[in-house]
């Protein structure tokens, strides 16, 4: 089947899960959570209410980032089922009408120009933080946690952390795309079982002796596609 999604497949999924990206994916999230445990000394042994309220936010958000890294890890053989899965199952662009074919291009089309735009935002915000555009120490606490605990050394993970940033960021936003790679397959399919459905009593004729039973059929293919993309 034409995968009209398939930049999302490829750059999420495919590329996502392949051998070297898995190994660059551990050794980021070893290195920062490593790092952010050090930033959790940091502020447990000053601990100040300026500090708090100033890298609190940041402090969350690499949290949240660090989790979301691990959840690809555990789930990436269902990922690579339902990947299999929908692409096996689901029907051809071709089969649908002209209408419904112009409508799901046109949606598909509009959907990959948001991701675009997303994908835009998520490079220019990673970019924005990088060390090179200005000093970045009232954002990142680890500038500061760096220096106090590696003096001259600071350079070393102050660099390693800030080279692996953007793909910390592309770890973590992965599963979300997983999930709505998945959601945009299943609409698809849904809208070409429902054209489907509303076409078979235009494609049968009603005074053939064979009427019921064609529309048996017809309902139970129906329905066993509709099962095949909601398991």
């Amino acid at each position: 089947t034409q995968d009209l999604f398939i930049v999302l497949r490829k750059i999420f999924i495919d590329y996502g899960y392949h051998k070297v990206t898995k190994q660059i994916n551990l050794v980021c999230l070893v290195f920062h959570s490593v790092a952010y445990l050090v930033q959790v000394v940091f502020i447990l042994s000053h601990m100040n209410v300026e500090l708090i309220s100033r890298y609190s936010p940041m402090m969350g958000m690499t949290a949240s980032g660090l989790v979301v890294m691990i959840v690809p890890l555990i789930l990436e053989k269902d990922i690579w089922v339902l990947r299999k899965t929908l692409l096996l199952f689901a029907w051809s662009l071709d089969c649908a009408g002209k209408e419904v074919k112009l409508t799901i291009r046109k949606r598909s089309k509009q959907v990959n120009c948001f991701n675009i735009y997303v994908f835009i935002i998520f490079f220019s915000g990673t970019v924005i933080m990088m060390p090179f555009l200005g000093d970045q120490s009232e954002l990142f606490l680890c500038i500061q946690t760096f220096k106090y605990y590696f003096g001259f050394w600071s350079t070393v993970p102050y660099w390693l952390y800030f080279g692996t940033l953007p793909f910390v960021v592309y770890s973590s936003i992965r599963h979300a795309y997983v999930l709505f790679y998945g959601m945009l397959l299943t609409r698809q399919q849904i809208t070409l079982i429902n054209e489907h459905l509303e076409r078979i009593s235009e494609d049968l004729d009603e005074d053939t002796e064979t009427y019921q039973v064609e529309i048996g059929k017809r309902l139970r293919f129906c329905i066993k596609q509709h099962i095949a993309v909601k398991m």
